[in-house]
């Protein structure tokens, strides 16, 4: 049997980078921010050609988006896993591994300088389709005549050029879609392209966890690992002619760099209060969240297909509940959606607490809560950085804040696996028994409090008080009756002024 400390990093190695083209904008909340709309002559004849161009450029993003979740669900996440228990990797290894999309986020000053200098559509479409190519040699992996250490290797090697290229094509990729999408519909196309995304996701990892087990119960994984890492090398490449299929808007000309652009985000007071929310909020949830998945396979015992299972119903629970939260954001701004979200997310590990392999009932209702609360939390992550961030300067502005998520949470994985290591396996409490990982998550617990009275202090131009938010709630969920329309307080439900610049939200 692997040691605690082999097992906690072997399974680390789930935790995905951020990807231009999945659930978009999730590919990661602080991507580059959309330009403004390219405004289309009033030409007829020329209108129809622009508005059939970009209607074949949206239609093939949305096909893209979701041949790059088959990416995801057959190279990341699970099918990580299932490598590095293949492969045996040693602990230092597989916490590389794991914390390598994360250390990546160092490229987010770089990227935003290349894609300002280079173009969007160029950058996003070489990088992206490089961060998939490189795939291709986990096919022949488990057959080739090499010791674990050397496959080993070979797996951090690839692991490493994917996680760079994908943090630099994100933000290309985010920057030509701000460009390319209309301001006007930007809202209702990124939220349809994210539940075909999602739907695209979760199917893909249901098929990629029905390939896991069926191999792996005929002792043939070596052959599923190769199947599945076909199946992404192939999604990779007909990615890529879909996004050549987009066409480039155009832009404008490049903006000087100077230092002061660089650093002007940590002049910046309500910059930094984001900043310090963002870089504790994610110590406190990498310190965990890789090891959840570790908890369920080994601890509970649940299987693959069971874990995929599990993933559609938080993506089905996502794409029913993004509309709502944003219209809460609509109205309320993000900020309060921020802080309610943070408040009840944190609630969350104290639910892992109580499963055991005969008590399956509190995995169910994390897939439930994470679902419905993890959807209005990205959404407003992705929000406030927009409303903060001034125009000139706003790609590094969104780097600063995707460095400050990033690199925090790699930081605090490998610390994570450290704690647990140095943890026996098993103990017990009052005389209750618990599984090391478990005592990562009531940590976790402590430090997501912590993030929250952080979260208080953040600031956001036009956002409304978190108590007309919770009355909102309270009246949705039927707690309350609703207001009179006469009321003062039913003016909580008209739309909040937004932002210059404020307009697209994640979907």
């Amino acid at each position: 049997m692997k040691s605690p400390l082999n097992a906690l990093a072997s399974l680390a190695a789930m935790v995905g980078g951020f990807r231009s083209g999945s659930t978009v904008p999730a590919a990661g909340p602080f991507a580059a921010a959309p330009a403004p709309a390219v405004a289309t002559p009033a030409v007829p004849s020329r209108v129809g050609w622009v508005r059939g161009r970009l209607r074949r450029s949206l239609v093939s993003s949305v096909f893209e988006g979701m041949t790059a979740e088959v990416v995801n669900a057959t190279a990341g996440g699970a099918v990580l896993t299932a490598w590095a228990l293949h492969l045996h990797a040693s602990a230092l290894v597989l916490g590389i591994v794991a914390a390598l999309p994360f250390w990546s986020s160092w490229a987010q000053f770089p990227a935003a300088w290349l894609t300002s200098r280079t173009g969007s559509r160029r950058l996003a479409i070489v990088t992206v389709a490089l961060s998939r190519q490189v795939l291709w040699p986990l096919v022949a992996l488990p057959f080739l005549p090499l010791a674990n250490t050397s496959k080993e290797a070979v797996l951090l090697a690839v692991s490493g050029a994917s996680a760079l290229l994908a943090v630099i094509g994100n933000n290309a990729w985010t920057s030509w879609m701000g460009e390319l999408v209309p301001s006007s519909i930007q809202g209702r196309y990124f939220g349809r392209r994210t539940a075909m995304c999602t739907l695209a996701g979760a199917v893909g990892s249901l098929g990629a966890g029905a390939v896991l087990d069926f191999t792996r119960a005929r002792g043939s994984e070596n052959l599923g690992l190769s199947l599945l890492a076909l199946i992404a090398g192939l999604s990779g490449t007909l990615s890529f002619f879909l996004m050549r299929r987009q066409h480039d808007p155009g832009r404008g000309p490049a903006a000087p760099f100077t230092w002061s652009t660089l650093l002007r985000p940590f002049g910046h007071r309500a910059a930094r209060r984001l900043i310090a929310f963002l870089g504790s909020w994610n110590v406190a949830i990498g310190l965990s969240s890789a090891f959840f998945i570790v908890f369920e396979l080994q601890d509970l015992r649940l299987a693959f297909t069971t874990l995929a299972l599990l993933g559609i119903v938080t993506a089905t629970l996502r794409i029913l509940a993004a509309p709502f939260w944003g219209r809460a954001i609509d109205r309320f701004g993000a900020r309060p959606v921020v802080v309610v979200c943070s408040a009840l997310v944190t609630m969350i590990p104290l639910v892992w607490l109580f499963p055991t392999p005969a008590r399956l009932w509190p995995v169910g209702v994390d897939a439930v809560l994470t679902g419905i609360l993890w959807s209005g939390h990205n959404l407003a992550t992705f929000q406030l950085p927009l409303s903060l961030a001034p125009r000139e300067g706003r790609p590094f502005f969104l780097a600063a804040f995707s460095a400050a998520a990033g690199i925090p949470f790699a930081v605090a994985a490998a610390v994570g696996g450290l704690i647990a290591g140095g943890l026996p396996r098993h103990f017990l409490v009052l005389g209750h028994p618990f599984a090391n990982f478990q005592a990562l998550f009531a940590l976790s617990f402590g430090l997501r409090l912590f993030a929250v009275a952080l979260a208080l202090r953040l600031t956001e131009p036009g956002a409304r008080s978190i108590t007309e938010l919770g009355r909102y709630l309270a009246r949705s969920a039927h707690l309350q009756p609703a207001p009179d329309s006469a009321s003062p307080s039913s003016a909580s439900a008209a739309p909040m002024p937004r932002a210059p610049g404020n307009r697209r939200k994640q979907a």
